[in-house]
C-alpha cells in the first residue's frame, strides 16, 4: 500500500492535471461557439448553391462539362480531413478507421489534410498525393481554395473515377458523424420520387456558360463546408473529452483524499496504540 506521503504527491499531481483539463475544456468551448457559428452560416449558402446547380443541370441536359463526366477509371481519390492536434476523444480514430475501410491500397489515391492523418498514413507506409500540414492553425478559405484548385486539375486528367471528401459532420455538441461526400463528378441533389429541384430561372447568357462559371465556386464551397464541419466537430469532441477528463480527475481526487484520510487515521491509531502499550509496560 502507498504511504501517506506518496498519496499526497499523487493527489497534488491529479489536481494539477484537473486544472489543465478544465482550462482546455473552456478554451474548446469558446472555439466551438465561434466555429459553430461559422459552420451554421455556411450551411444555407452551400445547400442553396447545390439547389441552383441541380436546377440548372435539370434544365440543360446537353452540358458536357468535364466535372459532369464519369471517366472510365477504377481509381478514387479521397480527401481525408482530421485535426492537427489530439486530445479530442475518438474524433481522429473514427475518420482513420473509416478511411482504411473504404480505401483500396492497390488502386486508390488520397490527399491528407491535418497532422493526425498524415502521421498515421506515413506510419502505415502509404504515399499520399499531397499533404496539408498544420491545416487548421491558420484556418481560412484559402485552404478550401487550394484544395479545390488541386482536385479540379487532378480530375481533369481523367485519372480518377470520383473524388470523395471524408470528414466528421457536426450533428450537435456531443455527436459527430463520419461522412463520405462525393465532390466530383458533380451530382444532382437527391429528392423524393416525383419531385424535382428544377426552378424556372431566367438564365443569361446560357445555362452552359453559367454552369461553367459556377462549378469551380461550387467545388470550393463544398470543400469549405466540409472543413468548417470538421473544425466545429473537432472542438466539440475536444470539449467533451476534456470534460470527461476533468470529471475523472475529480473522482480520483476524492478517492485519493479518502485513502489519505484512512492512512492518517491508521497512523494516529498506531501512535495511540504505541503510547498505551508503552504506558502499560512502564506500569508493569
Amino acid at each position: 500500500m502507498a504511504t501517506l506521503k506518496e498519496l499526497k504527491i499523487r493527489r497534488k499531481s491529479v489536481t494539477s492535471t484537473k486544472k489543465v483539463t478544465s482550462s482546455m475544456k473552456m478554451i474548446a468551448a469558446s472555439r466551438l461557439r465561434r466555429s459553430q457559428d461559422n459552420m451554421m452560416k455556411a450551411r444555407p449558402y452551400s445547400n442553396r448553391l447545390r439547389e441552383v446547380v441541380s436546377s440548372l443541370l435539370d434544365a440543360d441536359t446537353d452540358n458536357n462539362h468535364p466535372f459532369l463526366k464519369e471517366f472510365d477509371s477504377e481509381k478514387n481519390l479521397y480527401i481525408v480531413v482530421t485535426s492537427d492536434r489530439g486530445l479530442c476523444g475518438g474524433f481522429n480514430s473514427n475518420i482513420i478507421k473509416k478511411f482504411f475501410k473504404v480505401f483500396d491500397r492497390k488502386k486508390d489515391d488520397f490527399i491528407a489534410v491535418g497532422n493526425k492523418v498524415i502521421q498515421k498514413v506515413l506510419k502505415e507506409g502509404l504515399e499520399p498525393v499531397n499533404v496539408y500540414r498544420d491545416a487548421f492553425q491558420k484556418f481560412d478559405y484559402s485552404l478550401a481554395n487550394s484544395l479545390g484548385t488541386e482536385i479540379n486539375n487532378l480530375y481533369s486528367t481523367g485519372k480518377y473515377k470520383s473524388i470523395i471528401l471524408l470528414y466528421n459532420s457536426f450533428v450537435n455538441a456531443v455527436s459527430q458523424e463520419v461522412l463520405l461526400d462525393q465532390i466530383l463528378p458533380v451530382q444532382k441533389m437527391e429528392v423524393e420520387e416525383g419531385e424535382s429541384v428544377y426552378q424556372d430561372f431566367i438564365v443569361e447568357p446560357s445555362h452552359k456558360t453559367i454552369l461553367n462559371g459556377l462549378f469551380p465556386k461550387y467545388i470550393n464551397t463544398l470543400i469549405w463546408r466540409g472543413l468548417l464541419e470538421s473544425f466545429a466537430s473537432e472542438n466539440a469532441a475536444r470539449m467533451n473529452a476534456m470534460e470527461s477528463a476533468t470529471d475523472n480527475a475529480e473522482q480520483m481526487i476524492n478517492d485519493l483524499t479518502l485513502l489519505i484520510n484512512k492512512a492518517r487515521q491508521a497512523a494516529i491509531t498506531n501512535e495511540i496504540a504505541e503510547i498505551v502499550g508503552g504506558s502499560a509496560a512502564i506500569q508493569n
